[in-house]
């Protein structure tokens, strides 16, 4: 842990952990912002979007429910001149999407509901910054050490401390804060079991129903589920929002609150992938290796999430080298901006 004028790198583990709430059940409503469109978001899809035949079939996922795109599309979906297969994969579920258009580049698995690991965290960080309240001071009233989240990755809170919520944000997307997350869901909705109720009901809002979240950092167990396609269409709305950008792209932050904390980010693509600019990692033992990656290249912005994939960062790779390579984006002018 860090104390004050220590610092400690990349990521923290700690054993004999007590102090979350984790049999928690969500199901509440509401509505945060509703959009119209032509094109719903289980319809649109892009020249080239196909399940990739080097990967076995998957279990097919919940019934979907017709949704708009949320944000709405604010371009022309990319195609590919000329159809290229996507690149074989370890991961059991993969999407790539493109950001202007919210149209489906690539789809393998990805309405299969699967444990999400910390990618969880991409929403309570979006939840909270919708909620505002940035420069609120934050207690904490909870020591991090109940022995049910073992080995979760910390941003090193203890109990009596305080510190801003924009702090507490970064406390919880760089170096994965479990104790982080579960401060800023006491602070947003007033307990453990409101702020679960809330964060379903934001997922759901966004129009995101193959989600179904138990705890605010993903560390729940097998009821606590996503899908890849969700986690892609939530990274793309969280993206548009200028804090969780920030976070996200930024590889070290000093917390400053009643006693200072350094945490380093621990998603190391971002910063070795040309054009890349967040997102979240994850892992636990039941879910696998996790990833949700943007990247930007031309003014084109790409999401790729994959979920229990043993070489994540490998599969990311290509999966964004091969929308990049063989999509074209019409931009109105002659030609394509792609290349």
């Amino acid at each position: 842990m860090t104390t004050h004028g220590s610092v400690q790198p990349a990521r923290w583990h700690r054993r004999a952990i007590r102090g979350a709430a984790l049999s928690l059940v969500a199901a509440s409503l509401i509505v945060l912002s509703a959009c119209s469109g032509d094109a719903s978001a289980t319809e649109v899809r892009a020249n080239g979007s196909v399940t990739n035949p080097a990967n076995a079939a998957a279990p097919a996922s919940t019934p979907q429910r017709k949704s708009y795109l949320v944000p709405p599309p604010s371009g022309v979906a990319p195609k590919q001149p000329v159809a290229v297969s996507a690149p074989k994969l370890s991961a059991r579920a993969a999407v790539v999407i493109d950001d202007a258009s919210g149209a489906v580049l690539y789809d393998y698995n990805g309405r299969t509901r699967m444990q999400p690991a910390s990618l969880t965290k991409i929403a309570t960080a979006a939840l909270a910054i919708d909620r505002g309240k940035l420069d609120d001071w934050v207690s904490v009233d909870f020591d991090f050490d109940d022995p049910g989240l073992d080995d979760a990755s910390v941003m090193g809170l203890r109990r009596g401390d305080r510190f801003k919520m924009r702090d507490l944000i970064f406390g919880m997307l760089l170096p994965s804060g479990a104790d982080a997350s579960i401060a800023i869901g006491r602070a947003v909705s007033g307990s453990d079991a409101a702020f679960v109720k809330d964060l379903n009901a934001f997922m759901e809002s966004l129009g995101l129903f193959d989600t179904h979240f138990i705890d605010p950092h993903g560390l729940g167990g097998p009821t606590h589920l996503s899908t890849a396609y969700d986690i892609a269409m939530l990274s793309r709305y969280a993206m548009r929002q200028p804090l969780f950008a920030e976070v996200a792209k930024s590889e070290v932050h000093k917390a400053t609150g009643s006693r200072p904390i350094e945490v380093y980010n621990t998603n190391p693509w971002a910063f070795k992938y040309d054009g890349g600019d967040g997102v979240k990692s994850g892992f636990t033992e039941q879910a696998g290796p996790t990833l949700s990656a943007s990247a930007t290249r031309n003014g084109h912005r790409v999401f790729v999430v994959v979920l229990d994939a043993s070489q994540r960062n490998t599969d990311t790779t290509a999966l964004m080298d091969w929308a990049f390579k063989t999509f074209c984006w019409n931009d109105g002018a002659l030609g394509c901006t792609a290349r």
